[in-house]
């Protein structure tokens, strides 16, 4: 017999702030908000998190889905 089990999965809270290493400090980092960093860094360290929790959880990612429309949430 076999059964399946729905589970409401909480996201995780995004950060307010990122860490950055300054090279002139030594191993010092500083607390930068997440409003400081431009949207490309922000995509890409997105992208990266995502591939490090794929990778913790030893699963592939999925094929990207189609962007919805914002107006009517279906597929463009």
């Amino acid at each position: 017999m076999k059964t399946k089990i729905e589970l409401d999965v909480k996201l995780w809270a995004p950060p307010n702030f990122v860490l950055i290493h300054n090279p002139d400090k030594g191993a010092q980092e500083l607390s930068v908000p997440i409003s400081l960093i431009d949207e490309y860094t922000l995509e890409r360290l997105c992208d990266e998190y995502r591939d490090e929790v794929f990778k913790k959880a030893g699963k592939h990612r999925p094929p990207q889905a189609a962007p919805l429309c914002p107006k009517c949430e279906g597929a463009f």
